[in-house]
């Protein structure tokens, strides 16, 4: 189920990325920590509910965070680094052909299922940002050019590329991004 999900909500995410106002939700979160609740005999018999209360609950909690958070009432990004976080590898070095990311390479999955997690929560209304020591043309073109990137330069609401302090880099990128 949980597999099934992550890929129905990739793709639908692939599907509606030019459509404006439409968010798509993570729905596997809602089943963590709750197998003993996902189904429930007596509800399914009783009226065709295919889920437990404790889906229900998560499920409502989640679209009130989402609907907070496009509403403009809840606003929150998640800022990263690039090497050894987005892709394996410092790119400044390897050059992003060599850099680990997808494949047959246990490593490099990793870093394509973290690029997808993310994407969730970008589709979910929060922002993405990059604070980064690099530079910049060689980052850029990494997020571009590299075939098994899920993210791309338009997922990113804005970015601080450069040899200064990564602190005052994310103060700067936060007050861009007000």
């Amino acid at each position: 189920l949980k597999n099934t999900l992550m890929h129905m909500n990739l793709r639908l995410s692939d599907n509606l990325e030019n459509v404006n106002n439409v968010f798509v939700l993570d729905a596997e979160r809602w089943f963590q920590g709750v197998e003993a609740d996902i189904f429930n005999p007596k509800l399914w018999y009783m009226g065709k509910i295919p889920y437990g209360n404790t889906v229900f609950k998560k499920s409502t909690l989640d679209i009130k965070s989402a609907l907070q958070s496009i509403a403009g009432n809840a606003k929150k990004i998640i800022i990263v680094d690039l090497d050894d976080i987005l892709w394996g590898g410092i790119v400044g070095d390897v050059g992003w052909k060599n850099l680990r990311l997808g494949g047959h390479d246990p490593i490099g999955e990793a870093f394509v299922d973290f690029q997808k997690a993310l994407k969730t929560y970008k589709n979910r209304g929060i922002l993405l940002g990059i604070a980064s020591k690099n530079e910049e043309s060689v980052a850029l073109e990494a997020i571009s050019s590299h075939p098994e990137m899920v993210l791309a330069l338009k997922d990113f609401a804005g970015w601080r590329i450069n040899w200064e302090d990564k602190a005052l880099n994310i103060i700067e990128l936060m007050k861009e991004l007000n």
